[in-house]
């Protein structure tokens, strides 16, 4: 869990025994809390960060022991 801008953010696993993980985030000032499923396969990476409008964070479309790059992905985005 990461704690940066108003927002607490984390990853869970969403799926198996292909593990896929999805990521949490959660707006302290009012409880708005929501997740964001990657498409195509990707899975959220180990360590994601909370900007004031979006989700930072390392993402694979293979074991989740390694990342190929890094998403952005707005809150608005989130379902």
């Amino acid at each position: 869990m990461v704690l940066a801008n108003g927002y607490v953010a984390g990853i869970y696993l969403s799926s198996q025994p292909i593990y896929r993980s999805a990521a949490l985030a959660v707006r302290l000032a009012d409880g708005w809390s929501k997740t964001s499923t990657l498409p195509n396969g990707y899975s959220w990476g180990v360590e994601v960060y909370p900007a004031a409008t979006e989700l930072w964070g390392s993402v694979t479309d293979g074991p989740m022991a390694e990342f190929e790059t890094v998403a952005r992905v707005p809150y608005t985005q989130f379902e």
